[in-house]
């Protein structure tokens, strides 16, 4: 980072001579006149000298100003250095020091701004999650930051995530560590705020957003956390329990048309009501209200005394993809709830909130 140093004034002394004034006054004693002060002396020592030969006698006079010190003032102007902030360094292709790759997206930012980190699906990458998400386009229109962090290899094709899930996940891997390491690089550029940040996910990418705020190196680090399409079993929640952070908004947007996350349960995965509930609870929630719709297509399903918004979208029109987007997975339709406009809208919105009320 790069520091301005304020100029300094010069310091000034004024330094009053007692016996220069000395010899002024009693000159003036013997002749019986007055004595004008230069110009390049202070008003302030005129007054002075001619008060003091006014009302003090010469014998003691002379004395007295003979041996008073000399007399300094000193003027001095003090700064205060801001730095800048840091400047933006768009780096689209990122590696971390373990060798994890992080694609982001930061064209036309000029220094740390808001971002939205969003995670592919199980056998998806970072290419596919952003056609798919299409989050770019509305993030560089609004002066946001998008990242698409890599999962690791899985025996099927594509990358994949550990989230503790028994399907649909990778196991044996840190992905809280890595991506951990991916905010230092992504921090690193000077284009992201890392107090502005929205985590989301896809799928597997969902159920790593909830693994990420039930990590207590992650917890906290986040203004808000979107869960889309989650794939959530019981291995998820047992990597919660009580742990999961309580202070960050969390929402889940499901599709009741999904057939691979069943919106009811199935392929070894929770009804996602059910894991939502259970997730509710560790919050410190008292319960889930029933549902309400807040568009023809979508329900909304409301945690009530919680610390932070805990919200549940399901969407009548949505299949196991991005909802509202051009392009859904494998040729599927995406729905009309439009998912992307929430995000951004709540991300540069002061202060987080719910996404069922944008």
């Amino acid at each position: 980072m790069n520091c301005r140093t304020s100029d300094r004034k010069p310091v000034r002394l004024v330094v009053i001579r007692a016996t220069a004034v000395a010899a002024t006054l009693l000159l003036a004693s013997c002749a019986g006149s007055s004595t004008t002060q230069p110009e390049s002396e202070s008003t302030g020592i005129a007054a002075m000298t001619t008060t003091i030969a006014a009302s003090t006698p010469t014998t003691s006079l002379t004395t007295a100003l003979t041996t008073t010190p000399e007399i300094a003032t000193t003027t001095t102007t003090s700064s205060t250095t801001v730095a800048p902030p840091p400047v933006c360094v768009p780096t689209p292709e990122l590696t971390t020091p373990s060798g994890r790759g992080v694609t982001l997206r930061a064209e036309g930012l000029s220094g740390p701004s808001p971002a939205i980190l969003v995670i592919h699906g199980y056998t998806g990458t970072p290419a596919g999650i952003e056609r798919v998400a299409d989050l770019t386009a509305p993030g560089e229109a609004n002066g946001i930051a998008v990242a698409y962090p890599h999962g690791t290899p899985t025996d099927v094709g594509g990358l994949a995530w550990d989230t503790g899930a028994r399907v649909f996940a990778n196991s044996g891997v840190d992905d809280v560590a890595a991506l951990d390491e991916m905010l230092t690089e992504i921090e690193a550029t000077g284009c992201v705020d890392l107090d502005r940040v929205v985590i989301t996910g896809e799928s597997n990418g969902g159920g790593m957003t909830l693994a990420a705020l039930c990590d207590s190196r992650l917890a906290g680090r986040f203004r808000s956390a979107v869960m889309v399409i989650p794939a959530i079993d019981d291995g998820v929640l047992e990597g919660c329990g009580d742990d999961v952070d309580r202070a960050t908004p969390l929402i889940a947007v499901v599709g009741r048309l999904d057939r691979t996350a069943p919106f009811d349960g199935g392929n070894g995965l929770l009804p996602q009501l059910d894991w939502f509930e259970r997730i509710a609870t560790s919050r410190g929630c008292a319960g889930v209200d029933a549902g309400v719709a807040i568009t023809p297509f979508a329900d909304r399903y409301v945690a009530s005394e919680c610390g932070a918004c805990t919200e549940l979208i399901a969407v009548a029109d949505g299949p196991h993809t991005w909802p509202g987007s051009p392009e859904g997975n494998g040729d599927l339709v995406a729905g009309t709830f439009d998912l992307n406009r929430r995000i951004v809208e709540d991300l540069l919105a002061p202060e987080p909130g719910c996404l069922g009320t944008r």
